[in-house]
């Protein structure tokens, strides 16, 4: 599996949008990555297009009602340029890549990471500028 540098520029776009309109929504919370008090569910706009999110743990996993996509922010929660093995293998296959073993995606993030020179931030993730 190799993976295009659009898909990942795309996906973190995508993620800056959602939290643009999460924060937007609710100005009263502090995006931080301890933050607990975000709601449990809800609904947000982005361009156009209606997201739910669900908040699990001190993450929150947004899902398009227009095609099903997922964005599952689990960690790093207010960087929107951050991407993981498991972000990406949640939102590849919401786009109909049917399903993957993580191990694939987490080969082809850090084959792909190599090629961009992307920055290494914890165990698996990467700074996508």
């Amino acid at each position: 599996m190799e993976l295009h540098p659009s898909v990942l520029t795309e996906f973190c776009q995508t993620q800056a949008q959602l939290i643009a309109a999460f924060t937007r929504r609710y100005p009263q919370i502090s995006l931080t990555p301890e933050v607990l008090d975000l709601p449990r569910e809800g609904q947000i706009d982005v361009c156009g297009v209606s997201w739910t999110f669900q908040r699990h743990g001190a993450g929150l996993k947004f899902t398009s009602a227009l095609d099903g996509r997922v964005i599952d922010m689990h960690q790093n929660l207010p960087r929107s340029d951050v991407i993981d093995a498991w972000r990406l293998l949640q939102y590849l296959e919401s786009q109909g890549g049917g399903e993957l073993e993580f191990s694939t995606v987490e080969k082809a993030l850090s084959a792909a990471a190599k090629r961009m020179r992307l920055k290494a931030i914890g165990d698996q993730g990467y700074e996508v500028s």
